[in-house]
């Protein structure tokens, strides 16, 4: 039963306190009388109809919407704002259940009463019926019923010790300066808390911090230089601070109870360096970038100050995006650290030696900053995916909370104190589409608005961008000779997409999949499931698709090509390849995790033609004839690779230093590049109450 008969059928539901009437969509507990909007109602009626199993997000992807792919953060919303309206002063307890990493269940023992002329006729099958005999009838009903208890055992064995809630959130804000937060690092003690603040308008960052108990400040600034906090001494006021002047990168250890005459240099760094600890007065633990010669690989390593000796204590693979350290266990000595990969991300732990490395969970988003509870012997963390707050065990090593946070503003960075108070900063980013001519060197916006916009395309008569509303959803934004644009193009959660003009086709990738579709008529033509997981897509020809994938087996990535007509995937021999793209003569052009150009002809020489400089924030390339630009997030260079020139040509490096590069393309037919950018605007710093009373 769907909710359209649902409605026809169902006089009334009754569950808790709340009456349902499907006629009217709305519900009644005797005090209030509330509406639903239709996409409630519908959520709703599903979570009755199937009251009697975990529905999972994919369920709710195809019943409720019915679409292919919605926005997490769509259902998020949705899921928060149905638990609101469930909720009255004499319904107070829990109607729909979270079970983390599964879906959802209704809680309450619905009553259905139906109108009592409905009936509901079927089709009979003229084949005459053929009865089991008792006896295979009660094996296959034994066996039924030990598998669904099976399944039942697995799915509470991994659902019964997390705790999940909805927590309301108290939001105050801390300062009521103007401009940019970032980089929040809190003390051991849990008493201070430093941040970058930079003042809007102005280009150079400081360091504020703040005594959380007197709420007093003390600023750390010096002229042209940028600051930012990096970590903090184990057993001191002793703070490690980040100094950034003319592109060269220094930590510098400044004792706060003595800031002016206690300033200290401990080594250079890289700008992209995240958190450190000190661990004693001559040693720290942080993450260095530059393992096995991958300017983008970092690793973790302890450093004596003193010497300068360092020793790596993880190993991350080649395919990965490198390890980075997250927090030091004092008494057990232990060394947290996240393991990115292309995906998802693994919170690891190993000893001070580097020699017992352990996976404990794996996650989709990323996991910036942690905190410990001594108490409950546990580490915490933000999913800014859910914003939510994770809660994982170090005794039973498994999540045992997650806390859903219902506020009014979306958190980039959060850090859990010990006494139900969260420390977070608001998203301060945007994504928004420029243009770069190569002939003029000047930056134009191309697609600028509320809206967040990436990834243009321009071929022929068609061009398309991707534009993510505010509600988390993703739509095509598609212009050409016959394109429908009344309709919205709803794409879900795609990683990439690309046009070919001549078969009028979109290629989307996702997760598990690529699609091709009918541009005028978004038919489907294809669909192809991929076993590992895709990091980028496009046409080499109109039958033929190329793109990268991650290989776990072989711990890195493979170029593919796929012939659309044969429905067949060909593995190209490109070694350590991060980045490709089809070049002419049947010859391809990549760049390895090394940071070397290569030229793979079609006869199966290789030749390297170019070393790209470091990275600065990310790497991205697009190719025409003969050239490879390439930018590092800040800069753009220009490499004439068939004229044998190693050295690149700066060809910009006027961005300003709210902005970076996070894509450029080729526009087809131009001297122009088409860029993503990512802006980084105003945002709040919040202390936050949470409240215990969850659903």
């Amino acid at each position: 039963m769907n909710e359209v008969s649902f409605s026809r059928r169902v006089r009334e539901v009754r569950f808790g306190e709340w009456v349902l009437d499907p006629k009217s969509q709305r519900i009644f507990d005797g005090e209030v009388a509330r509406e639903l909007e239709p996409l409630i109602f519908k959520l709703l009626c599903y979570f009755i109809v199937n009251h009697e199993t975990i529905v999972t997000r994919q369920d709710l992807v195809e019943r409720v919407w019915c679409q292919r792919y919605v926005d997490d953060n769509a259902i998020n919303r949705a899921m928060s704002e149905l638990r609101k309206i469930l909720r009255s002063n004499k319904q107070q307890g829990l109607v729909v259940k979270t079970h983390y990493s599964k879906g959802y269940s209704f809680f309450l023992e619905p009553e259905i009463i139906y109108f009592e002329s409905t009936s509901e006729s079927y089709p009979h099958d003229s084949t005459p019926k053929t009865s089991l005999p008792r006896t295979t009838f009660v094996f296959y009903f034994v066996l039924a019923m030990l598998i669904a208890s099976l399944v039942f055992f697995f799915i509470s064995f991994e659902t019964r010790d997390v705790d999940v809630r909805e927590v309301s959130v108290d939001e105050k804000t801390i300062s009521w300066l103007e401009g940019s937060y970032n980089s929040i690092i809190i003390h051991p003690s849990e008493r201070f808390l430093a941040f970058e603040f930079t003042p809007k308008g102005e280009e150079f960052s400081s360091v504020i911090v703040r005594d959380l108990v007197t709420n007093q400040e003390n600023k750390l600034s010096h002229p042209n230089v940028n600051l930012s906090p990096s970590g903090w001494s184990l057993k001191s006021s002793e703070l490690f601070v980040k100094k950034i002047r003319n592109n060269q990168c220094e930590i510098w250890k400044i004792d706060l109870e003595d800031k002016e005459k206690s300033q200290k240099f401990i080594m250079n760094c890289d700008e992209r360096q995240r958190v450190m600890v000190g661990i004693s007065n001559e040693t720290v633990i942080y993450s260095k970038f530059g393992y096995r010669n991958n300017n983008n690989l970092s690793t973790v390593v302890i450093r004596d100050i003193k010497s300068g000796e360092e020793y790596q204590i993880t190993s991350p693979g080649l395919s990965s995006f490198g390890d980075n350290f997250l927090y030091f266990d004092e008494l057990a000595k232990k060394v947290y650290f996240e393991r990115v990969q292309f995906g998802f991300t693994e919170l690891m732990v190993t000893d001070i030696e580097g020699t017992e490395v352990k996976s404990l969970y794996k996650t989709e988003g990323r996991i910036w900053r942690v905190s410990y509870d001594k108490e409950s012997n546990s580490i915490s963390w933000f999913d800014n995916i859910d914003q939510a707050m994770v809660y994982f065990s170090l005794n039973k090593l498994s999540v045992s909370k997650v806390e859903e946070l219902e506020k009014k503003s979306a958190y980039s960075l959060a850090y859990n104190l010990s006494n139900n108070k969260i420390i977070a900063v608001s998203v301060p980013y945007s994504f928004d589409i420029y243009d770069f001519d190569l002939q003029e060197r000047k930056f134009s916006p191309l697609n600028v608005s509320k809206e967040d916009e990436f990834k243009a395309i321009y071929k022929g008569e068609f061009n398309a961008y991707l534009e993510k509303h505010s509600n988390g959803s993703k739509e095509l934004i598609l212009t050409g000779s016959g394109v429908d644009r009344g309709e919205p193009w709803m794409v879900g959660n795609v990683l990439d997409f690309d046009l070919d003009e001549k078969s009028q086709t979109v290629l989307l990738l996702y997760k598990g999949s690529f699609k091709v579709y009918d541009l005028i008529t978004r038919e489907l033509r294809a669909e192809v499931t991929l076993k590992n997981y895709p990091i980028s897509i496009g046409f080499k020809s109109k039958n033929v698709v190329f793109g990268l994938i991650k290989n776990d087996k072989l711990r890195q990535n493979q170029a593919f090509l796929y012939d659309l007509n044969a429905m067949k995937m060909i593995l190209l021999p490109l070694e350590k390849v991060s980045w490709f793209s089809p070049y002419k003569n049947g010859s391809y052009v990549y760049v390895d995790v090394e940071g070397s150009v290569w030229v793979k002809e079609s006869d199966g020489s290789t030749k390297n033609v170019a070393n790209i400089t470091k990275s600065y924030f990310k790497d991205s390339f697009a190719l025409r004839e003969g050239e490879l630009f390439h930018s590092d997030g800040k800069n753009i260079f220009k490499y004439r690779f068939e004229l044998g020139d190693f050295k690149p040509e700066l060809i910009s490096s006027e961005l300003p230093k709210n902005m970076f590069i996070n894509d450029i393309y080729i526009l087809q037919g131009s001297s122009k590049l088409i860029l993503d950018i990512v802006s980084v605007s105003s945002n709040s710093l919040i202390y936050a109450d949470t409240s215990r009373g969850g659903d």
